[in-house]
């Protein structure tokens, strides 16, 4: 069973990862959670995480990211002194979603497929891309048993 963190936890999760987002002040992002990816990921792959709660872990560790390739290190290296990791973020040009499982979708086949080195058995996988600062996006994989998050950047 998913564990309960938040709210967001609770019911259905269509539509609710908008509230996660703008739990952490990123209301603006654009979204890609296909109805029903969630409840599909969960069937298949047993997870002690709520994806809601994995959705969370993912947007903290990246906008608290300090590496070197980290979001608010390349704002930094790039001169925009005047906007943090979260005002990055919360644009409607900024995106975040959930790698699909399925790229059978039509939609999904537009999709980066996960690292080759993480499964999406083993991790909640969630995209996440700034074009106003960098063509390189990110990607953040969630443990589905709880144990942590990892942010890589993508070339």
């Amino acid at each position: 069973m998913a564990r309960e963190r938040g709210p967001w936890c609770e019911g259905p999760f269509a539509g609710r990862a908008e509230q996660v987002l703008s739990a952490h002040g990123v209301s603006k992002t654009f979204t890609y959670f296909p109805e029903g990816e969630f409840e599909d990921q969960i069937a298949r792959y047993p997870s002690k995480l709520c994806p809601l709660a994995a959705l969370g872990d993912a947007i903290e560790a990246i906008l608290l990211d300090d590496a070197e390739e980290a979001l608010a290190s390349v704002a930094r290296e790039r001169g925009v002194a005047d906007c943090d990791s979260i005002c990055l973020l919360d644009r409607s040009s900024s995106m975040i979603g959930i790698v699909a499982d399925d790229h059978s979708r039509i939609e999904n086949r537009l999709l980066p497929t996960a690292p080759t080195q993480h499964s999406l058995k083993a991790h909640w996988v969630f995209f996440v891309s700034v074009p106003d600062l960098s063509e390189h996006g990110y990607w953040a994989l969630v443990a589905r048993d709880g144990s942590g998050v990892t942010v890589v950047r993508v070339n």
